[in-house]
């Protein structure tokens, strides 16, 4: 694997941010599945990058084309974090899936 699909498995909870940030930016829908497996991330900072960076991957909708994306999306609309639940279900709404 690629040291930065490594990295979101670090014990430092900054790099796996970092990590899923990198991955944003590279926006493959390789890359989008490995951020949507970092939204189980029991590191709250994590999860909430995880919306930021899925948030803009409505400008690029064949990243959303993906099931696992939605779904994990779906699920983070119900996370214990008020803020990331919220903009998960924002995501959604204007993404057209909500």
């Amino acid at each position: 694997q690629p040291l930065i699909v490594r990295q979101l498995a670090s014990n430092d909870a900054e790099i796996r941010r970092c990590a899923v940030h990198a991955l944003g930016r590279i926006g493959t829908p390789t890359a989008m599945l490995h951020i949507v497996h970092a939204a189980r991330d029991s590191d709250r900072g994590v999860r909430a990058m995880v919306v930021r960076v899925l948030a803009h991957a409505c400008e690029a909708p064949e990243a959303l084309n993906d099931e696992r994306v939605i779904e994990e999306l779906d699920r983070l609309s119900v996370d214990d974090d008020d803020a990331i639940a919220r903009t998960a279900r924002g995501i959604l709404d204007r993404c057209g899936r909500g």
